[in-house]
């Protein structure tokens, strides 16, 4: 009977991937490896990208927050200042650049597993309540353990609040990550638009970031 050739019990910190196959040649068994390709990491969609241009609005100047954050652009955070200012065409690089943080993040999970729907979802989050949150809550919890699709919307919809205060902004906020999560397309109603368009016209935030769900 052949003797199986001896493997590491870990793959090494560096290096390639590899894959491989066991070979029968004759008598004896040889193990053939190869690289394998690695998997390219998800990047958002142009579908998140428009909403978060969508519930974000732009800003070209610098306002605070409801939790007193120097903000500016598409819900851009690091090193504004007051009177800053900005044109839409900066704006939509800072968002690029910002995203590549929560793409990073929710690529490390493991548990998209190429799917474009849950990934702009969870970056989605991740963007608007912060990566710490995404990580520590709930609702990544129960994604792990492949609860059923009413457990997870519910866990989505507890992230609607500001200090103690429910946001209509965060409420259809969530609503689209959930709808997105599932494949599913978020009806948008005219007052809805209306508001959206306003916000973006006289500079009137309609989303803020958060710190944790309501107890």
């Amino acid at each position: 009977m052949p003797t199986l050739p001896k493997l590491a019990t870990s793959p090494p910190p560096t290096g390639p991937i590899w894959e491989g196959c066991f070979v029968f040649q004759g008598k004896s068994l040889t193990l053939q490896l190869e690289t394998a390709t690695p998997r390219q990491p998800m990047r958002a969609s142009k579908v998140l990208i428009k909403s978060i241009r969508r519930f974000e609005s732009f800003r070209s100047k610098a306002y605070q927050d409801t939790k007193g954050v120097w903000t500016i652009g598409y819900g851009h955070t690091l090193n504004v200042k007051e009177g800053d200012s900005i044109t839409r065409k900066e704006a939509e690089k800072m968002l690029q650049d910002d995203l590549k943080e929560y793409e990073s993040y929710v690529n490390s999970l493991g548990i998209c597993q190429n799917d474009q729907c849950h990934f702009d979802a969870l970056t989605d989050f991740a963007y608007n309540c912060g990566i710490e949150n995404l990580r520590t809550s709930n609702l990544l919890q129960i994604i792990r353990q492949g609860r059923e699709e009413s457990e997870i919307r519910e866990e989505f919809m507890k992230w609607i609040y500001s200090g103690k205060r429910k946001l209509r902004g965060l409420a259809l906020r969530r609503k689209w990550e959930a709808d997105r999560y599932f494949g599913r397309s978020t009806p948008i109603s005219l007052w809805e638009k209306v508001t959206f368009a306003l916000a973006g016209k006289i500079n009137i935030p309609i989303s803020f970031r958060m710190d944790c769900p309501h107890p």
